[in-house]
C-alpha cells in the first residue's frame, strides 16, 4: 500500500488535472482530459498518488473559494467519503490546501443518511434534520507553511488548466488536415 504520510507538499513538482471523466463543476468541462505533467524517470508511483490527491485537493479549493459568497456562515468543514476518510494524510492535506480546520465524518455512510434524513423530515417523522445526532472524527488543522507551498501548485495547475482545456487543445484527438 503506497502512503503519502509525511510527504512534504508538491515535492514531486509535477502537476495534474485530474479529469479522467472530463471536469464536473465548476467549469463543466467534459471535454477536458486527465494529464500529469513534469513526469520523468526518478518519481515513483508515491509522487504520483501524491500529485493526484493534491490535485484533486486543489479543486476542492477551487470550489470552496467559488461558494464563500453564498456560504460565509458556514460554520465548519466535514470530510465524508471512504477514500478520504480512508486517508488521513489526504484529510490533513485538505486542511492544508483550504487553510481552514476540517473535520472527519464520523458517518460510515454520510450521503445515505443525509438522504433518509432529509425524506423522514419531509414525512413528517422528525421536524429538522438538525434534530438527529451526528458523530464526528478528528479535526485536521492547517499548517500555513504547507499552505503557502500548495498555493504556488494550485497557481501552476491553473496555469495547465488554461493550457489545456480553456484553450480546447485535445491532445489526444489527432488533427485531420483540411485538404
Amino acid at each position: 500500500m503506497l502512503s503519502i504520510a509525511g510527504a512534504e507538499p508538491d515535492a514531486h513538482g509535477l502537476t495534474v488535472l485530474p479529469f479522467i471523466a472530463g471536469e464536473r463543476s465548476p467549469n463543466w468541462a467534459g471535454h477536458a482530459h486527465a494529464a500529469i505533467v513534469g513526469l520523468s524517470l526518478h518519481h515513483n508511483p508515491t509522487d504520483i498518488v501524491q500529485a493526484c490527491l493534491e490535485a484533486v485537493a486543489y479543486q476542492v479549493a477551487l470550489m470552496y473559494e467559488l461558494l464563500q459568497p453564498v456560504a460565509r456562515n458556514a460554520k465548519e468543514i466535514v470530510a465524508s467519503g471512504g477514500a478520504l476518510l480512508n486517508s488521513p494524510s489526504w484529510v490533513q492535506m485538505m486542511s492544508d490546501v483550504l487553510c481552514q480546520p476540517v473535520t472527519a465524518s464520523g458517518e460510515a455512510e454520510a450521503s445515505s443518511r443525509g438522504v433518509a434524513a432529509l425524506a423522514l423530515e419531509r414525512l413528517g417523522v422528525i421536524a429538522s434534520v438538525d434534530d438527529l445526532p451526528s458523530t464526528f472524527g478528528k479535526t485536521y488543522v492547517p499548517q500555513p507553511d504547507r499552505h503557502e507551498r500548495y498555493q504556488a501548485a494550485r497557481e501552476r495547475q491553473a496555469t495547465l488548466y488554461d493550457l489545456l482545456v480553456r484553450q480546447r487543445w485535445d491532445l489526444a484527438r489527432p488533427r485531420v488536415s483540411k485538404s
